[in-house]
This record gives C-alpha cells, sequence and structure tokens, in this order.
C-alpha cells in the first residue's frame, strides 16, 4: 500500500530538487502479542482509577450531606 504524505520542511529542503521517489521502511514499536495484555492492563487500569474517584466522590458527598444537618 503506497500511502502519499507531506514531508517535513527540513527534508524537502535537504532533498532540494531532486526526485522524491523514495520509499519509508516502518514496522512496529511493539511485536503484537503484547498488544492484548496492553489492552487488558489499561481496562484493569481503568477500573480501578474509577472506583477510587467514585469512593471518594461518594465521601466528599456524604460530609457536605453531614454539615447540612
Amino acid at each position: 500500500m503506497i500511502e502519499y504524505v507531506t514531508l517535513p520542511p527540513e527534508l524537502i529542503e535537504f532533498i532540494g530538487s531532486e526526485s522524491k521517489d523514495f520509499s519509508v521502511k516502518a514496522h512496529r514499536s511493539l511485536p503484537v502479542k503484547l498488544s492484548p495484555f496492553l489492552l487488558l492492563f489499561g481496562a484493569i487500569w481503568l477500573a480501578f482509577t474509577s472506583i477510587i474517584v467514585i469512593d471518594v466522590l461518594i465521601v466528599i458527598v456524604a460530609l457536605l450531606a453531614w454539615q447540612k444537618k
């Protein structure tokens, strides 16, 4: 698959009037096998932090309700 992207100005300046018929090889920064683990970890981390935030909000609401009595 060919993807046409705009080149950075520094590269365009360096290339000058030469033809721009080159390709860039790319690879994943992390192996595909690691992706499901990272998604699972992210979901668990989100759930854990959400529980803490909800608990803190419940305590704050309870304290405000207690003060009004």
